[in-house]
């Protein structure tokens, strides 16, 4: 092992450590077990933003030579702010080695990326998107992370709250689904009843009508049966 790597285990280890007794809010991270120069980080979608809600992944790949020379880092959730799985272009990245500080550390690396992810600023890696389209990548980003197996294993907690949430959604989905179908079962009985009154009010009249011709037939008879008997009288007389 090269000093060089040697001293960036050594300083990634301290960060580890730092960043367990010291979290960050909105943010937390965790080196991989088989490679501690990769890290995974969680950035949760602070409030009053387009992404609240929203729970994002992404990775940032160190150089054996770190400190001294800045990381790489991605997002790997769909978000609407920055591509994924490509290297972003940040002060804080290996796009600007001029500017990287070597003093500077995993949590501000973090905090400049969340930072940079609420702004609207453009750079390389950035897309456009509308508020619309963040929110609904807020939404589905706790169904994508969850099928990465890495996100499983280094965040188990993280991931428990986000089945525990998705299975709130679809609770909360069946019931609307539910009150819905009842809904239009009851928008269907008054129409049913109102036809069924219509048929019997129909019945009704018709009936109604039968019954009034039927006097007015007899009534006829009865008026040639006594004109017939007032004839024949009057033949005879």
């Amino acid at each position: 092992m090269s000093m060089k790597s040697n001293s960036a285990f050594q300083r990634l280890q301290a960060e580890y450590r730092r960043l367990a007794k010291d979290p960050i809010p909105y943010l937390t991270a965790q080196p991989l077990s088989s490679n501690l120069l990769e890290w995974r980080y969680v950035v949760r979608g602070p409030v009053d933003t387009p992404y609240e809600g929203g729970i994002y992944q992404g990775k940032i790949v160190f150089p054996v030579e770190y400190p001294y020379k800045p990381p790489s880092i991605y997002i790997l959730t769909p978000n609407g702010r920055f591509k994924t799985n490509a290297s972003l272009c940040l002060t804080i990245t290996s796009f600007h080695p001029d500017s990287w500080n070597p003093s500077w550390s995993i949590s501000s690396i973090l905090n400049g990326f969340l930072s940079f992810m609420c702004d609207t600023s453009a750079t390389f890696g950035s897309i456009e998107s509308t508020y619309a389209q963040k929110r609904k990548f807020a939404y589905d980003s706790l169904s994508f992370n969850i099928q990465d197996p890495i996100f499983c294993e280094l965040f188990p907690d993280i991931t428990n709250e986000i089945k525990k949430t998705l299975e709130e959604r679809t609770a909360e989905l069946s019931t609307i689904n539910s009150n819905s179908s009842s809904n239009i079962n009851n928008q269907k009985q008054p129409i049913i009843s109102s036809t069924s009154n219509s048929d019997s009010s129909s019945a009704s009249w018709f009936n109604n009508l039968i019954g009034n011709l039927m006097i007015l037939a007899l009534l006829a008879v009865f008026a040639l049966v006594v004109r017939f008997i007032l004839n024949s009288t009057a033949e005879i007389q």
